[in-house]
């Protein structure tokens, strides 16, 4: 991670953000399209978007958190969105 803090792109608002605080970012946008496309019933959609979601959070986040619960509490709605 120390390594992509290194990368600098010019047309990046946050550049004095790290690189950690733009993978949560990325994280939370996915988490949240991911519920979206839930509720219109794309669940392959949904299914994907949430899981990458928690994989970014699992990789950066302590174990146990709010964020890591909340993933799992999205793929556990669209499961039962889906019948399973």
């Amino acid at each position: 991670m120390a390594a992509l803090d290194a990368i600098v792109d010019e047309s990046d608002p946050d550049l004095d953000l790290p690189q950690i605080q733009h993978a949560l970012q990325t994280a939370e946008a996915l988490h949240r399209l991911g519920d979206v496309m839930r509720m219109v019933e794309r669940f392959d959609d949904a299914f994907a978007l949430l899981s990458e979601a928690l994989r970014i959070r699992e990789t950066h986040i302590t174990e146990g958190s709010y964020e890591i619960a909340d993933s799992y509490n999205n793929l556990a709605i669209l499961a039962a969105a889906m019948g399973e």
